[in-house]
Protein backbone atom coordinates (compact mmCIF):
# COMPACT_ATOMS: atom_id res chain seq x y z
CA UNK A 1 0.00 0.00 0.00
CA UNK A 2 1.61 3.21 -0.98
CA UNK A 3 1.38 5.81 2.01
CA UNK A 4 3.38 9.49 3.01
CA UNK A 5 6.48 9.21 3.13
CA UNK A 6 8.90 8.72 6.15
CA UNK A 7 7.99 12.04 8.52
CA UNK A 8 5.40 13.61 6.47
CA UNK A 9 1.61 13.43 6.94
CA UNK A 10 -1.40 14.23 5.17
CA UNK A 11 -3.47 17.21 6.68
CA UNK A 12 -7.21 15.36 6.17
CA UNK A 13 -10.24 17.43 6.02
CA UNK A 14 -11.34 17.21 9.88
CA UNK A 15 -7.90 19.27 10.72
CA UNK A 16 -8.18 21.67 8.03
CA UNK A 17 -10.52 23.87 10.07
CA UNK A 18 -7.67 24.30 13.09
CA UNK A 19 -4.99 24.89 9.93
CA UNK A 20 -7.10 28.01 8.42
CA UNK A 21 -8.38 29.35 11.44
CA UNK A 22 -4.62 29.37 12.75
CA UNK A 23 -2.98 30.31 9.65
CA UNK A 24 -6.09 33.27 9.15
CA UNK A 25 -5.63 34.18 12.53
CA UNK A 26 -1.64 34.55 12.36
CA UNK A 27 -1.84 36.72 8.90
CA UNK A 28 -4.69 38.56 10.53
CA UNK A 29 -2.91 39.56 13.46
CA UNK A 30 0.22 40.10 11.45
CA UNK A 31 -1.35 42.35 9.05
CA UNK A 32 -2.97 44.15 11.94
CA UNK A 33 1.09 45.37 13.27
CA UNK A 34 1.62 46.45 10.11
CA UNK A 35 3.42 43.69 8.64
CA UNK A 36 3.92 42.35 4.85
CA UNK A 37 3.85 38.97 3.85
CA UNK A 38 7.07 37.42 2.17
CA UNK A 39 7.26 33.89 0.51
CA UNK A 40 10.92 32.39 -0.37
CA UNK A 41 11.24 29.84 -2.29
CA UNK A 42 11.55 25.88 -1.31
CA UNK A 43 14.61 25.88 -2.90
CA UNK A 44 17.93 28.16 -1.87
CA UNK A 45 21.43 27.56 -2.50
CA UNK A 46 23.18 25.38 0.47
CA UNK A 47 25.59 28.81 1.18
CA UNK A 48 22.47 31.08 2.39
CA UNK A 49 22.19 28.13 5.66
CA UNK A 50 26.24 27.69 6.02
CA UNK A 51 26.74 31.78 6.29
CA UNK A 52 23.39 32.22 8.35
CA UNK A 53 22.41 29.80 10.51
CA UNK A 54 26.43 28.10 10.94
CA UNK A 55 28.18 25.41 9.46
CA UNK A 56 28.20 23.35 13.11
CA UNK A 57 24.61 23.54 13.62
CA UNK A 58 22.19 20.20 13.44
CA UNK A 59 20.47 21.83 10.94
CA UNK A 60 23.56 22.27 8.15
CA UNK A 61 25.51 19.45 9.21
CA UNK A 62 22.57 16.94 9.49
CA UNK A 63 19.47 17.77 8.29
CA UNK A 64 19.53 19.81 5.02
CA UNK A 65 17.95 18.25 2.36
CA UNK A 66 20.11 17.92 -0.94
CA UNK A 67 18.34 18.64 -4.27
CA UNK A 68 20.27 17.47 -7.38
CA UNK A 69 19.19 17.45 -10.63
CA UNK A 70 19.38 14.34 -12.85
CA UNK A 71 21.50 15.42 -15.36
CA UNK A 72 24.12 17.54 -13.46
CA UNK A 73 25.93 17.00 -9.92
CA UNK A 74 27.32 20.00 -7.67
CA UNK A 75 30.93 18.30 -8.67
CA UNK A 76 30.05 19.83 -12.34
CA UNK A 77 30.24 23.38 -10.91
CA UNK A 78 26.14 24.25 -9.67
CA UNK A 79 26.30 25.12 -6.15
CA UNK A 80 24.36 22.76 -4.29
CA UNK A 81 21.04 23.67 -3.70
CA UNK A 82 18.28 22.68 -0.58
CA UNK A 83 15.37 22.17 0.73
CA UNK A 84 14.75 25.51 3.06
CA UNK A 85 15.18 24.46 6.48
CA UNK A 86 14.06 27.23 7.91
CA UNK A 87 12.53 30.94 7.03
CA UNK A 88 15.34 34.18 8.32
CA UNK A 89 18.30 33.21 6.43
CA UNK A 90 16.32 33.21 2.63
CA UNK A 91 14.25 36.38 4.03
CA UNK A 92 17.87 37.98 4.77
CA UNK A 93 19.04 37.12 1.31
CA UNK A 94 15.71 38.71 0.05
CA UNK A 95 16.85 41.97 2.04
CA UNK A 96 19.90 41.90 0.68
CA UNK A 97 19.03 40.72 -2.83
CA UNK A 98 16.28 43.71 -3.76
CA UNK A 99 17.78 46.85 -1.46
CA UNK A 100 15.40 46.95 1.25
CA UNK A 101 17.78 48.74 3.07
CA UNK A 102 16.31 51.61 0.88
CA UNK A 103 12.82 50.90 2.34
CA UNK A 104 11.43 53.06 5.18
CA UNK A 105 12.88 51.26 8.19
CA UNK A 106 12.21 49.01 9.99
CA UNK A 107 10.99 46.71 7.63
CA UNK A 108 8.28 44.35 9.22
CA UNK A 109 7.88 40.57 6.94
CA UNK A 110 6.16 37.61 7.59
CA UNK A 111 5.93 34.39 5.96
CA UNK A 112 3.86 30.97 6.02
CA UNK A 113 5.08 27.97 4.35
CA UNK A 114 6.83 24.87 4.49
CA UNK A 115 10.18 23.75 5.98
CA UNK A 116 12.08 20.44 5.21
CA UNK A 117 14.77 19.24 7.93
CA UNK A 118 15.86 15.68 7.72
CA UNK A 119 16.06 13.99 11.38
CA UNK A 120 14.79 11.15 13.54
CA UNK A 121 10.71 11.51 13.23
CA UNK A 122 9.07 11.56 16.37
CA UNK A 123 6.34 13.12 18.27
CA UNK A 124 6.19 17.02 17.16
CA UNK A 125 9.28 16.58 14.82
CA UNK A 126 8.54 15.71 11.40
CA UNK A 127 10.62 15.96 8.48
CA UNK A 128 7.92 18.53 6.81
CA UNK A 129 6.51 21.20 8.92
CA UNK A 130 5.00 24.33 8.29
CA UNK A 131 6.28 27.35 10.24
CA UNK A 132 4.72 31.18 10.63
CA UNK A 133 7.16 33.89 11.18
CA UNK A 134 7.77 37.20 12.03
CA UNK A 135 10.90 39.55 10.89
CA UNK A 136 11.43 42.99 11.46
CA UNK A 137 14.79 44.72 10.25
CA UNK A 138 16.56 47.94 10.53
CA UNK A 139 16.12 49.10 13.85
CA UNK A 140 18.29 48.06 16.87
CA UNK A 141 15.89 49.93 19.29
CA UNK A 142 15.55 47.42 22.41
CA UNK A 143 11.67 49.16 22.56
CA UNK A 144 11.47 46.61 19.26
CA UNK A 145 12.42 43.22 21.00
CA UNK A 146 9.74 44.11 23.17
CA UNK A 147 7.45 44.96 20.55
CA UNK A 148 8.03 41.60 18.66
CA UNK A 149 7.53 39.60 21.91
CA UNK A 150 4.57 41.71 22.41
CA UNK A 151 3.10 40.91 18.63
CA UNK A 152 4.28 37.11 19.44
CA UNK A 153 2.02 37.31 22.58
CA UNK A 154 -1.35 38.35 20.76
CA UNK A 155 -0.66 35.82 17.94
CA UNK A 156 -1.16 32.94 20.92
CA UNK A 157 -3.69 34.96 22.32
CA UNK A 158 -5.85 35.71 19.28
CA UNK A 159 -6.26 31.91 19.37
CA UNK A 160 -7.13 31.17 22.86
CA UNK A 161 -3.87 29.66 24.12
CA UNK A 162 -3.14 31.93 27.67
CA UNK A 163 -1.04 31.56 30.27
CA UNK A 164 2.14 30.83 28.04
CA UNK A 165 5.71 31.51 29.20
CA UNK A 166 8.38 33.60 27.57
CA UNK A 167 11.99 32.45 28.20
CA UNK A 168 14.55 35.27 28.01
CA UNK A 169 17.96 35.63 27.54
CA UNK A 170 20.68 37.96 25.96
CA UNK A 171 23.87 36.13 24.34
CA UNK A 172 25.99 39.15 23.78
CA UNK A 173 27.56 41.49 20.84
CA UNK A 174 30.65 40.88 19.34
CA UNK A 175 32.09 43.02 21.82
CA UNK A 176 31.72 40.46 24.61
CA UNK A 177 31.40 37.31 22.54
CA UNK A 178 35.04 36.72 22.40
CA UNK A 179 35.28 37.04 26.26
CA UNK A 180 32.48 34.79 26.68
CA UNK A 181 33.98 32.44 24.66
CA UNK A 182 36.67 32.11 26.23
CA UNK A 183 35.23 31.28 29.64
CA UNK A 184 32.82 28.61 28.46
CA UNK A 185 35.48 27.00 26.49
CA UNK A 186 37.31 27.20 29.92
CA UNK A 187 34.25 25.59 31.72
CA UNK A 188 33.85 22.69 29.51
CA UNK A 189 37.22 21.79 28.42
CA UNK A 190 37.80 20.79 32.22
CA UNK A 191 34.86 18.18 31.63
CA UNK A 192 35.36 17.58 27.25
CA UNK A 193 35.09 13.86 27.97
CA UNK A 194 31.84 14.28 29.30
CA UNK A 195 30.38 15.81 26.56
CA UNK A 196 28.68 14.32 23.69
CA UNK A 197 30.72 14.01 20.26
CA UNK A 198 28.58 16.62 18.41
CA UNK A 199 29.74 18.62 21.27
CA UNK A 200 33.42 17.88 21.06
CA UNK A 201 33.18 19.25 17.81
CA UNK A 202 31.11 22.70 19.38
CA UNK A 203 33.74 23.68 21.73
CA UNK A 204 36.18 24.24 19.09
CA UNK A 205 34.03 25.58 16.73
CA UNK A 206 31.33 27.19 18.45
CA UNK A 207 31.19 26.56 21.98
CA UNK A 208 27.71 28.67 23.28
CA UNK A 209 26.20 26.13 20.86
CA UNK A 210 26.67 23.34 23.83
CA UNK A 211 24.08 24.85 26.15
CA UNK A 212 21.21 24.13 23.72
CA UNK A 213 22.59 20.20 23.49
CA UNK A 214 19.53 17.99 25.26
CA UNK A 215 22.05 14.64 25.67
CA UNK A 216 21.56 13.85 29.21
CA UNK A 217 25.51 14.32 29.75
CA UNK A 218 25.77 17.36 28.55
CA UNK A 219 22.59 19.07 30.19
CA UNK A 220 24.60 17.90 33.64
CA UNK A 221 27.46 20.05 32.84
CA UNK A 222 25.31 22.68 31.28
CA UNK A 223 23.26 22.79 34.48
CA UNK A 224 26.31 23.99 36.63
CA UNK A 225 27.73 25.93 33.77
CA UNK A 226 28.36 29.76 33.37
CA UNK A 227 25.49 32.45 33.51
CA UNK A 228 26.19 34.24 30.17
CA UNK A 229 24.14 37.40 31.22
CA UNK A 230 26.90 37.83 33.46
CA UNK A 231 29.49 38.32 31.03
CA UNK A 232 28.01 41.04 28.60
CA UNK A 233 29.82 44.18 27.78
CA UNK A 234 27.41 47.26 29.36
CA UNK A 235 25.67 48.07 25.85
CA UNK A 236 24.47 44.62 26.21
CA UNK A 237 23.42 44.70 30.21
CA UNK A 238 21.60 48.10 29.22
CA UNK A 239 19.77 46.90 26.18
CA UNK A 240 18.55 43.38 27.77
CA UNK A 241 17.39 45.92 30.70
CA UNK A 242 15.46 47.86 28.82
CA UNK A 243 13.92 44.98 27.00
CA UNK A 244 12.60 43.53 30.21
CA UNK A 245 11.46 46.85 30.92
CA UNK A 246 9.75 46.76 28.39
CA UNK A 247 8.17 43.94 28.57
CA UNK A 248 6.84 44.83 32.92
CA UNK A 249 5.37 47.69 31.04
CA UNK A 250 3.11 45.00 28.20
CA UNK A 251 2.96 42.57 32.01
CA UNK A 252 4.08 40.18 29.83
CA UNK A 253 5.40 37.11 32.18
CA UNK A 254 8.74 35.77 31.37
CA UNK A 255 11.12 33.74 32.85
CA UNK A 256 14.89 34.77 33.03
CA UNK A 257 17.11 32.12 31.53
CA UNK A 258 20.44 32.70 31.59
CA UNK A 259 21.29 29.17 29.59
CA UNK A 260 18.94 30.05 26.75
CA UNK A 261 20.92 30.24 23.92
CA UNK A 262 18.63 28.69 20.84
CA UNK A 263 19.79 26.71 18.29
CA UNK A 264 21.73 28.86 15.06
CA UNK A 265 24.73 31.01 14.43
CA UNK A 266 22.66 34.12 13.66
CA UNK A 267 21.69 35.15 16.88
CA UNK A 268 22.99 37.75 19.18
CA UNK A 269 21.71 39.85 22.48
CA UNK A 270 17.62 38.86 22.84
CA UNK A 271 16.99 35.02 22.24
CA UNK A 272 13.21 33.43 23.76
CA UNK A 273 11.12 31.14 23.40
CA UNK A 274 7.56 30.38 24.12
CA UNK A 275 6.84 27.95 26.38
CA UNK A 276 3.19 26.65 27.07
CA UNK A 277 4.00 23.59 29.07
CA UNK A 278 7.28 22.83 31.57
CA UNK A 279 9.09 20.26 29.94
CA UNK A 280 7.42 20.36 26.86
CA UNK A 281 9.16 21.10 23.45
CA UNK A 282 8.63 24.87 22.78
CA UNK A 283 5.64 26.53 20.60
CA UNK A 284 8.31 29.04 19.15
CA UNK A 285 11.19 31.10 19.50
CA UNK A 286 13.49 34.20 18.13
CA UNK A 287 16.17 36.73 18.92
CA UNK A 288 18.31 39.23 17.09
CA UNK A 289 20.36 38.61 14.49
CA UNK A 290 22.21 41.84 14.07
CA UNK A 291 25.01 40.92 12.10
CA UNK A 292 23.46 38.19 9.20
CA UNK A 293 22.49 41.13 6.69
CA UNK A 294 26.25 42.14 6.88
CA UNK A 295 27.08 38.27 6.65
CA UNK A 296 25.22 38.09 3.26
CA UNK A 297 26.80 41.51 2.13
CA UNK A 298 24.46 44.20 2.50
CA UNK A 299 24.86 47.11 4.94
CA UNK A 300 25.34 46.81 9.05
CA UNK A 301 21.65 45.64 9.71
CA UNK A 302 20.07 45.57 12.87
CA UNK A 303 17.46 42.78 13.21
CA UNK A 304 15.31 40.42 14.80
CA UNK A 305 12.58 37.41 14.47
CA UNK A 306 10.32 35.10 15.34
CA UNK A 307 9.13 31.89 14.13
CA UNK A 308 6.53 29.28 15.45
CA UNK A 309 5.37 25.56 14.41
CA UNK A 310 1.98 25.17 13.48
CA UNK A 311 1.61 21.89 14.17
CA UNK A 312 3.15 22.59 17.78
CA UNK A 313 -0.31 24.97 17.95
CA UNK A 314 -2.46 22.90 16.98
CA UNK A 315 -1.55 20.29 18.91
CA UNK A 316 -1.35 22.72 21.84
CA UNK A 317 -4.91 23.90 21.32
CA UNK A 318 -6.59 20.60 20.33
CA UNK A 319 -5.07 19.80 24.29
CA UNK A 320 -6.68 22.73 25.51
CA UNK A 321 -9.91 21.58 23.99
CA UNK A 322 -9.88 24.77 21.98
CA UNK A 323 -12.72 24.61 19.20
CA UNK A 324 -12.76 25.67 15.68
CA UNK A 325 -15.39 26.86 13.86
CA UNK A 326 -15.15 25.36 9.83
CA UNK A 327 -14.50 27.92 7.59
CA UNK A 328 -17.63 29.26 5.79
CA UNK A 329 -20.27 26.94 7.50
CA UNK A 330 -23.52 26.80 6.05
CA UNK A 331 -26.37 28.83 6.91
CA UNK A 332 -29.13 26.94 5.73
CA UNK A 333 -29.09 23.15 4.40
CA UNK A 334 -31.45 22.43 1.04
CA UNK A 335 -33.65 19.04 0.97
CA UNK A 336 -35.14 17.94 -2.14
CA UNK A 337 -37.66 15.18 -2.26
CA UNK A 338 -38.48 13.30 -5.91
CA UNK A 339 -37.04 13.76 -9.12
CA UNK A 340 -38.74 16.82 -10.92
CA UNK A 341 -37.42 18.48 -7.31
CA UNK A 342 -33.79 16.86 -7.29
CA UNK A 343 -33.09 18.67 -10.71
CA UNK A 344 -34.84 22.31 -9.44
CA UNK A 345 -32.85 22.00 -6.42
CA UNK A 346 -29.40 22.38 -8.01
CA UNK A 347 -30.24 26.19 -9.89
CA UNK A 348 -32.16 26.95 -6.51
CA UNK A 349 -28.99 25.98 -5.07
CA UNK A 350 -26.65 28.50 -7.06
CA UNK A 351 -29.08 30.88 -6.97
CA UNK A 352 -29.07 31.76 -2.90
CA UNK A 353 -25.50 31.20 -3.39
CA UNK A 354 -25.07 34.35 -5.24
CA UNK A 355 -27.17 35.99 -3.33
CA UNK A 356 -24.32 35.85 -0.90
CA UNK A 357 -25.77 32.96 1.24
CA UNK A 358 -24.04 29.73 2.15
CA UNK A 359 -25.72 26.69 1.87
CA UNK A 360 -24.89 22.94 2.70
CA UNK A 361 -26.19 20.40 -0.21
CA UNK A 362 -26.54 16.56 -0.13
CA UNK A 363 -25.49 15.45 -2.87
CA UNK A 364 -26.94 12.05 -3.92
CA UNK A 365 -28.66 10.81 -1.24
CA UNK A 366 -32.39 10.48 -1.98
CA UNK A 367 -34.24 9.85 1.55
CA UNK A 368 -35.47 12.64 3.64
CA UNK A 369 -33.80 11.01 6.36
CA UNK A 370 -30.53 10.91 5.28
CA UNK A 371 -30.30 14.43 4.40
CA UNK A 372 -31.77 15.82 7.53
CA UNK A 373 -29.27 13.79 9.56
CA UNK A 374 -26.59 15.98 7.38
CA UNK A 375 -28.32 18.95 8.20
CA UNK A 376 -28.14 17.94 11.71
CA UNK A 377 -24.84 17.10 11.88
CA UNK A 378 -23.81 20.56 10.33
CA UNK A 379 -25.94 22.51 13.00
CA UNK A 380 -27.30 24.59 10.80
CA UNK A 381 -30.45 26.97 12.19
CA UNK A 382 -32.53 26.17 9.16
CA UNK A 383 -33.85 23.36 6.38
CA UNK A 384 -35.02 24.05 3.07
CA UNK A 385 -37.42 21.14 1.90
CA UNK A 386 -38.55 21.22 -2.04
CA UNK A 387 -40.88 18.91 -2.61
CA UNK A 388 -43.19 17.39 -6.31
CA UNK A 389 -45.78 20.39 -4.78
CA UNK A 390 -43.09 23.06 -4.10
CA UNK A 391 -41.12 22.30 -7.24
CA UNK A 392 -44.09 22.50 -9.08
CA UNK A 393 -45.88 25.71 -7.57
CA UNK A 394 -42.34 28.08 -7.30
CA UNK A 395 -42.44 27.33 -3.39
CA UNK A 396 -40.13 26.03 -0.42
CA UNK A 397 -40.88 25.19 2.97
CA UNK A 398 -38.68 26.73 5.59
CA UNK A 399 -38.15 24.80 9.11
CA UNK A 400 -36.35 25.95 12.05
CA UNK A 401 -34.11 23.19 12.87
CA UNK A 402 -34.51 24.39 16.77
CA UNK A 403 -38.32 24.43 17.28
CA UNK A 404 -39.25 22.53 14.33
CA UNK A 405 -41.70 25.21 12.90
CA UNK A 406 -42.15 25.71 9.22
CA UNK A 407 -43.58 28.21 6.65
CA UNK A 408 -43.79 27.63 3.22
CA UNK A 409 -42.60 30.81 1.34
CA UNK A 410 -42.04 31.53 -2.36
CA UNK A 411 -38.65 31.06 -4.10
CA UNK A 412 -37.99 34.50 -5.45
CA UNK A 413 -38.89 35.74 -1.65
CA UNK A 414 -36.72 33.37 -0.23
CA UNK A 415 -33.47 35.05 -0.15
CA UNK A 416 -34.93 38.17 1.81
CA UNK A 417 -36.60 35.89 3.97
CA UNK A 418 -33.55 34.21 5.22
CA UNK A 419 -31.91 37.41 5.41
CA UNK A 420 -34.70 38.62 7.79
CA UNK A 421 -34.17 35.33 9.97
CA UNK A 422 -30.37 35.89 10.06
CA UNK A 423 -30.43 39.79 11.56
CA UNK A 424 -32.89 39.06 14.52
Amino acid sequence: MLQTPRGTYDILPEDQPYWETVKESFKQTALSFGFQQITTPLLEYRSVFEKGVGEITEIVNKQMYRVYRSDLSPEEGEEEIVLRPEGTAPVARAYVQYGMQTWVQPVKLFYLGPMFRYEKPQHGRFRQHYQFGLEILGVSDPLVDAFLIGVVNELYQNLGLQQLTFKINSIGCPTCRPKMVNEVVRYFRASRELLCPFCQTKLTKNPLRIYDCKEEGCQQLIRNALVLVDLLCPACKDHFTQTLEYLDDLNIPYDLDFRLVRGLDYYTKTVFEVIAQEGEPSLGGGGRYDQLIELFGGPPTSAIGFATGLERVIEEMKARDIKVKPPNPPQVFLVYLGESAKKKSLSLLFALRHEGLQVGFALGKESLRSQLKTADKLKVPFVLILGQKESKEGTVIIRDMDSGAQETVEIKKLPGILRKKFTK
